[in-house]
């Protein structure tokens, strides 16, 4: 009887030890008993944090509104009212203001640059000026009685001031030149359009265009399309001028 007893004794102690060695194997005991007690506090302090915000003042549930962030790593939401609204609507627009600002006091280097060129672009466009360029083959019926006009003062006055290098030098050469006249007959502008290979008459060319200034101002029925007109003729100096 006594070995028997003995040997259900080893048994027992056996089974306790084998139950001990898994549960060390599988500590999935621990970690769920870990998880429910973090549960339980969260809960208790959840519903702790519920009873104190329906009556308590302020300067209590600040404490309570920072702990649960933390706790739970959450935000908890400031009280919003008509104040809170106004002073965020207040601080978005100081913010606007701000970075509308930013831009002109910081602007440097190739920003700069590329700030300059768009700011010339857009005043080319805003200072484009309507103008069209007539010639002898090529001109409106509205034009001609005009330009019949300018080409008789040009020759008239160009025979009675003709350039002294080229009488000098005996300079004879054919030229064309685009005249750009204002509405008001001043000279816009001139350019060669081709030489007559000889610099120094083409400088006397250019030089009688603006000392025979101011021309006739552009009539009405030229002037209410454009603001310039070109007018391209080929120079002729023989030892008198003509245009052609």
């Amino acid at each position: 009887m006594l070995p028997m007893m003995h040997d259900e004794q080893d048994m027992i102690n056996l089974s306790v030890r084998k139950f001990l060695t898994q549960s060390t194997r599988h500590p999935f005991i621990v970690t769920d008993q870990q998880r429910f007690a973090k549960m339980l506090m969260l809960a208790v302090i959840f519903h702790f944090y519920l009873l104190l915000s329906w009556g308590v003042p302020k300067i209590t549930a600040a404490p309570l509104n920072k702990m649960m962030a933390t706790v739970l790593d959450v935000t908890v939401l400031p009280e919003i009212n008509d104040q809170t609204i106004d002073v965020a609507t207040q601080k978005l627009e100081n913010e606007k203001t701000t970075q509308a600002k930013k831009p002109a006091e910081s602007i440097n280097g190739p920003a700069l640059i590329s700030q300059v060129l768009k700011d010339k672009n857009v005043v080319r466009k805003e200072t484009h000026v309507r103008k069209r360029s007539i010639s002898a083959a090529m001109h409106k019926s509205s034009d001609a009685a005009y330009l019949t006009r300018w080409q008789n003062y040009v020759e008239q006055f160009g025979n009675e001031h003709y350039p002294d290098i080229a009488l000098k030098n005996n300079l004879m050469g054919d030229l064309r030149l685009l005249v750009a006249i204002n509405k008001d007959g001043s000279v816009h502008e001139v350019k060669i359009r081709q030489s007559s290979g000889s610099s120094q008459l083409d400088e006397a060319a250019i030089k009688l265009v603006y000392e025979a200034a101011p021309y006739e101002a552009l009539p009405p029925e030229i002037a209410q399309d454009i603001e310039i007109l070109e007018i391209i003729r080929t120079w002729q100096f023989r030892g008198s001028l003509t245009t052609s």
